[in-house]
């Protein structure tokens, strides 16, 4: 999780769209860093009243967490 920046957050109708970005020579650490990463946006977000649902977007793929080989989800 080294590296990573945040670059911003939009609500849009109570949902919080969070975006960073990771230098390439980065990588989390373990296969579970990419999950508790998210958990942790998640969470941190969702303390805030309007905020319902959050997105977390990093380096424009939102299922970024994903290992399986399914096609990258872009970001809204």
């Amino acid at each position: 999780m080294f590296g990573i920046r945040f670059l911003s957050v939009r609500l849009e109708n109570g949902t919080a769209h969070a975006y960073f970005t990771m230098p390439k020579d980065a990588s989390f650490g373990g296969d579970l860093g990419p999950v508790i990463f998210r958990d942790a946006v998640e969470r941190t977000a969702l303390q805030f009243p309007n905020v319902k649902k959050v997105e977390v977007c990093l380096d424009g793929i939102l299922n970024f967490w994903d290992l399986s080989d399914d096609e990258p989800k872009k970001c809204s």
